[in-house]
């Protein structure tokens, strides 16, 4: 029943090439043949070693020593880059104005906590971040004003044109100012 069955099959791919090329069809018939060949049942060492030898030769016919990628897959990979391309660039400039805004927001906490040390240190509030130069770690990339009555940070400048400054309100009590998106 096997043989027959293999017989048909080598019959049929016969009749379907049109170029009748045989070595072809032998090829075809011999993949066909080792895919659906029954190993033998002896033992399962041997059952798995059958199907090594036969992945092995059936891997040889179909590869014949070619190695690289084909032209779709190198395409697809292409595809895929540009598509992360795509969403990532558009949002880099924001994400940039993000950091920014931190380091700024930050840089007017430090300058905070730096005019609160001026005052304990000369009870007065500075009148500028020149003067609170000797209680901060770093530089400053702003320049600050404050309020001299109450000790607000009043003016920022320095991180134009990304960001812009926000006045405090001083008629409400009082409060700082702070970096903003424009």
């Amino acid at each position: 029943m096997e043989g027959t069955l293999y017989y048909t099959i080598y019959d049929e791919l016969l009749e379907l090439n049109p170029e009748n090329r045989e070595e072809e069809v032998k090829e075809s018939y011999e993949i066909i043949y080792l895919q659906n060949r029954l190993p033998e049942r002896s033992s399962k060492k041997s059952k798995k070693e059958g199907k090594n030898k036969e992945m092995k030769s059936l891997m040889k016919m179909t590869h014949r020593g070619e190695k690289g990628f084909t032209l779709i897959e190198l395409l697809i990979v292409v595809a895929i880059l540009g598509i992360i391309a795509a969403v990532v660039i558009p949002n880099l400039g924001a994400f940039m104005v993000t950091g920014k805004l931190s380091a700024a927001n930050s840089e007017v906490e430090n300058v905070k906590t730096a005019s609160l040390a001026y005052y304990a240190e000369n009870e007065r509030w500075p009148d500028n971040s020149g003067d609170i130069g000797a209680f901060l770690a770093g530089n400053l990339t702003g320049y600050y004003e404050f309020d001299t009555g109450f000790g607000w940070v009043m003016v920022g400048t320095g991180w134009q044109p990304e960001l812009s400054w926000q006045d405090g309100a001083p008629d409400v009590g009082g409060s700082h100012g702070k970096w903003i998106r424009p």
